[in-house]
């Protein structure tokens, strides 16, 4: 099983409907949402827990029955159903949320990042010999410019979906994942944002994508 729920933020535009889902949301979500800093990561961390608990739902469980929990890694858990893992993400105006039977983890990019920006090429370039492996590296040196963007996007989503998986995030040395083709699933969302699955088996079954309107 592999699901992929992905919505826009304008869906909780409105200020009574945003009041609304934040009351859904349990309350380890809810202080995490209150945490952010401006407007858009607010909406960005609610439609995440949102697309959450309606995932959660698709599987038949009750949402507000559920324990969740951290892991020592503190990675978010379900107590009473360990065998469903899920990975939520959110960038720009997008967020996404992964339900599986197995270990895993998604990571959504918009690729109009400051990294990318005119002027920003040197500190592209020195985030990418901090993050890649040397193969990478190499790769990414080689690599046309046109195509480096889309190169660093794949390389980036690939190595965050590892640690979320592990429930690790920024804090695994991301230099060191350099994992087997067969345990991702990569791909364009849109001509906006880049988004990538990583699962600790093979990846066998087709993806279930539903886009949230």
């Amino acid at each position: 099983m592999l699901k992929l729920y992905v919505a826009d933020t304008g869906l909780i535009s409105d200020p009574q409907v945003y009041d609304r889902f934040l009351s859904k949301v349990n309350e380890q979500r809810r202080a995490k949402v209150l945490r952010c800093k401006n407007e858009e990561d607010r909406r960005c961390s609610l439609l995440a827990g949102v697309l959450l608990r309606y995932g959660i739902e698709q599987e038949g469980m009750d949402y507000d029955a559920l324990e969740f929990s951290v892991t020592q890694e503190k990675k978010p858990v379900l107590v009473s159903h360990p065998k469903i893992h899920f990975s939520i993400s959110h960038s720009g105006n997008r967020a996404a949320c992964l339900i599986s039977d197995r270990q895993a983890g998604v990571d959504l990019e918009n690729k109009n990042r400051r990294l990318f920006a005119a002027g920003q090429k040197k500190r592209l370039m020195t985030v990418a010999g901090r993050i890649f492996t040397e193969k990478e590296y190499d790769a990414f040196l080689n690599a046309p410019e046109d195509k480096r963007q889309e190169f660093f996007l794949k390389a980036w989503t690939r190595k965050e979906a590892v640690s979320k998986a592990a429930g690790k995030g920024l804090a695994m040395d991301f230099s060191k994942i350099d994992e087997a083709e067969e345990n991702y699933l990569s791909f364009w969302l849109d001509e906006a944002y880049y988004i990538s699955i990583y699962v600790e088996e093979k990846i066998e079954e087709e993806l279930e994508l539903c886009m949230m309107n």
